[in-house]
Parts: structure tokens; sequence; C-alpha cells
């Protein structure tokens, strides 16, 4: 909508509330002079609130409020809006001080009334779309709650009380960029709800899988395809008290109907919490019944909501590669991306991070292989922290100058020294892996797919196999090569079929031993 469009709405929306307000006000003053009641306040017939309801049309449809239910929301707006309309209302109720609605007002002044409209579980009070002070429940206070007042009057406020456990909604990206695998799942989101309209709640959406950049970006087209915003519910920060809960889950409830917000709970942070924290994630899923899309690494059970499950992996190598050509540029790329794409699987909020940091570090002018370098150490710096979680860094003592030494080709640099040693040679390798015990390495030598045997106490090696691989670009079908736990066997992959597969190629007896 543009801000021309907006502007008209604004107006048309505010002239339906006046006439709104203006029907109920009528109701009241004929009650008090005691005269016929006139006709309700029909429709409206303006064409942009066709295209796009009155705020009070909306909130009436969404909540399933009746005409009474509706005029009585009215009736505590109209004491908000008007000091008038609240002398009307002690009039009415034949006290000076009751300048206030009430639902003995409501019953007695209304047309269609029925003493359900104030049951704990009816719209008004299930929705806390209005709120009765303490005291009887006929002749007390009834107050609009702030929230809807603002959305009735076209102001795009987030509720208060949401502040600290919801993200404000955002509208959806005018435009995504998504790979095509991410596109596929997004699809089957709006599928999965359009599907069920008018059919209940709309089945939970799980994303499953280890990337969250990933998952957030399919839960991000699907909102896009679906015109809704997107709001994030702050796992961290839900109250554990079930009451407490439970109040907050009818507010978000009530945001996302007004707003036609899609909302997102990230349920990664809580697994192998406390079973309190659990409980609250349990009872939030179970008991939102708005379209609601759960991030989690692995998939969560639900008790009674229907659920989809989807596994979200990243883009593929492809994907990477066409993604890097559109970050960087295919001329400035110099066939680099095939090399990124294959070696980083970064994710695309990872690829536009490295992007982003490489092009600091080079200037618009710089050469293709400077840009290239600095890709390479920005998608390593993206890569490190999820390996710093698995094992401890350690700063190398040795430099590459060190590392490279006329003698031999294969060098070992054991824990604590300063310089490496010649464990190999006559042969270049691609892969090396060493024996379980310490003795002995395995490689595929490069360019011949041929595997190598050598001790890493004397240097000696010998030629085990051929292994036929094509060495081709997918990885798997590279060898390899690792050892058996018993130094039996040497395992490697090869596709001298055409096919990729696992083989075992047995040492002869005392070949290993010959080398020490």
């Amino acid at each position: 909508m543009t801000t021309v469009e907006a502007a008209a709405w604004t107006a048309a929306n505010k002239a339906r509330l006046e006439a709104v307000i203006t029907g109920v006000r009528t109701r009241l003053e004929e009650h008090v002079a005691g005269s016929q009641r006139s006709a309700i306040v029909a429709p409206s017939a303006d064409r942009l609130l066709a295209e796009r309801p009155a705020a009070i049309d909306h909130l009436a449809a969404v909540f399933g409020l009746s005409s009474f239910e509706r005029d009585i929301l009215i009736l505590c707006a109209g004491v908000e809006f008007e000091a008038a309309f609240g002398e009307l209302c002690a009039r009415a109720q034949g006290d000076p001080a009751r300048t206030h609605a009430t639902f003995s007002l409501a019953l007695a002044a209304l047309p269609d009334a029925h003493w359900s409209a104030l049951a704990p579980n009816a719209p008004l009070r299930h929705w806390r779309l209005v709120e009765p002070a303490p005291g009887p429940l006929a002749t007390s206070e009834l107050r609009i709650d702030e929230r809807v007042l603002h959305y009735l009057v076209g102001v795009d406020a987030v509720d208060d009380r949401l502040a600290g456990y919801v993200e404000p909604p955002r509208p959806p990206p005018i435009q995504l960029d998504v790979v095509p695998s991410h596109e596929g799942l997004a699809r089957r989101i709006v599928r999965a709800w359009t599907d069920r309209l008018g059919e209940g709640p709309p089945p939970l959406i799980e994303l499953c899988g280890a990337d969250p950049s990933s998952k957030r970006v399919v839960a991000e087209a699907a909102a896009l395809h679906l015109g809704m915003r997107l709001a994030t519910i702050r796992t961290e920060s839900l109250p554990l008290d079930p009451r407490e809960l439970e109040a907050l889950i009818r507010l978000c409830e009530r945001e996302a109907a007004l707003t036609a917000t899609v909302l997102i709970l990230d349920g990664d942070g809580v697994e192998g919490q406390d079973a309190a924290r659990q409980a609250a994630l349990t009872q939030l899923v179970e008991g939102l019944a708005s379209a609601l899309i759960l991030l989690v690494r692995d998939r969560r059970p639900t008790r009674n909501r229907p659920a989809m499950v989807i596994d979200v992996a990243k883009p593929t190598t492809s994907e990477q590669l066409a993604m890097w050509q559109a970050l960087v540029g295919p001329d400035r790329l110099d066939g680099q991306g095939d090399r990124l794409a294959s070696q980083f699987d970064l994710g695309i909020r990872g690829m536009r991070e490295a992007t982003a940091e490489a092009m600091v570090e080079v200037s618009s002018t710089a050469d293709r292989n400077e840009l290239a370098g600095a890709l390479w150490d920005a998608c390593r710096a993206q890569a490190r922290p999820r390996m710093d979680d698995l094992a401890q860094r350690v700063d190398a003592r040795a430099r590459w100058t060190d590392l490279v030494l006329p003698e031999g080709n294969l060098l070992a640099l054991w824990p604590g020294a300063e310089r490496p040693v010649v464990v190999g040679r006559g042969y270049a390798y691609d892969h090396v892996n060493a024996s379980r015990d310490g003795r002995f390495w395995v490689g595929d030598e490069s360019g011949a797919a041929r595997l190598v045997v050598g001790s890493l106490k004397t240097g000696r090696c010998a030629l085990l196999c051929e292994t036929g691989s094509s060495l081709s670009t997918p990885q798997y079908t590279h060898p390899h090569p690792y050892f058996s736990p018993d130094n039996k066997w040497v395992i490697y992959n090869s596709d001298r079929t055409g096919i990729p597969h696992v083989y075992a190629a047995q040492l002869p007896d005392g070949l290993l031993e010959s080398l020490e």
C-alpha cells in the first residue's frame, strides 16, 4: 500500500468508526428519551473499505463478535473518544458519577442484547477486548483495552505487554533472495495453511535443521507469499508460571489476528534446558492457535496440535555457487566460486556476511586474486566459530615457510615440536590419514588416484593399490583413504564403475612392519 493509499484508507476508516459510534450514541439518546430504537448502521460501501475492511469490521469478523458485542466495544470506545459520550452514559444510568460504560447499560440500551456476551470464554473477555473493573459484573465499569483502542483508529502500536517477549512484527520484504530448494519448502508451508482455511487452526510448521539462517529464510519466504508479517517470540524470555504464560498466549494470538502475523518460535536455544523451560515451550506450542513456525534442530513431538515437519538443509553446492556469483559478480570471482562453494557450507547469512567482510578489506578496483583471498579468509572466519564449539583452537608455532622444505613432500608436526619432519618421499598427496595407533599413514596420490602407505617413524613408504577413481569435482569420488582400527584394511572411495562406492583394500601381511 502506497503512502497515498494508506492516507485514503485512514480517512475512510475514521469515517466508518465515527458512523458506528454515532449509531451507538443514537441508541443511548433514544434510551434516555424512552423513544423507539432506530435502525442498525449499515456496513460501509466505501470502495477502499471493500478492499481492506475498516478496523472495527475486521476485528468483529476475526473474533466472531455478534452485533451486540461489537456495540459494547464501541460503547467503551466512545467514552474514551468523547467527553460528551461519558456524560450521556451518566444520564442513561441516572447517576452523574457513572460516566462510563457498564454491562447493565449495554443490556438496557443496545439491541440484540444477550447475557453471554460477558462470559469469560466469550470473545470480549477471552481476547481481552474489554476489561471489567472489580465488583459486580453488571454494574462495574467496562473499559476497552488500550491496544484495541489504538487499532480501531488505525494506529499500528504493538501491545506494550508483549515487550520483552515478542519482537515487533516486521512487514514482509518487497523482495527476498531465496534459492530454489528453499522456495519449494516455503510453498509447501503456504499450501499446508491455505488448504485448511476454515477447518480450524493452521497446522504447526516445524522447520528442522542445523542452519538457523536457512530456516528463517524459508519462514520469511512463506510469509512473503501469504502477504503476512513476521514476529519472533523470544523463547528465552517465556514466563514459567502457567497462568502468566496463558495470558501471554492470548495476547500473542490477538496480535497475530489483528495484524495478520506469522509467529516464529526459535526452539534451538531451549533444547537441553531445564524441565520448566521445556514445559513452557510445550504449553505455548499447544496453546497457540495462530499460524506458528517452530525452528528446531530435530523434530519436537506435539501432543494434540497437528504438525507438519520440514527438513531444511543449507543451499546446495550449485545454489551456493549461484549465490556467490550474485553477491560478488561472476566477472570478479575468476573461477573461485566453485572452490568456495565446495569448501565452505555457510548458508545464506554466512555468505552475505563473508561477502560484506571481504568487500571492506579490498577496494572496488582490487584485482581478482586479492578479492578471492579476502573472500577465502572471510569464509574461514565465518566457519571458525562452529569449530571452536567442538575443539580448542591451537595457534600454529611454525610458519608456512617452515613447513615447505626441500627434502620430501610429506611432513608431520608432532605436538610441542618446533619443526616438522619428513615422513614420506617420492609421491605427492591430496588426502592423508594416520592410523589409530599413530604408527603409519596412508594417502591418495595427487592426480593418479593411487594409495600409498608409509611409516611415521622411518619415513619409508610403499604403493598399495590403484583406486580407479576419476577424481572428478564432487569430493565423494576422491579416495580419502583411512586405516581400519586393526591396521589390516584401508577403506577408500572410488567411482571406478561410474557410481561412487566404498571399497576396502587388504594390507599384505608384514607390509606395514617392513616399513618400520
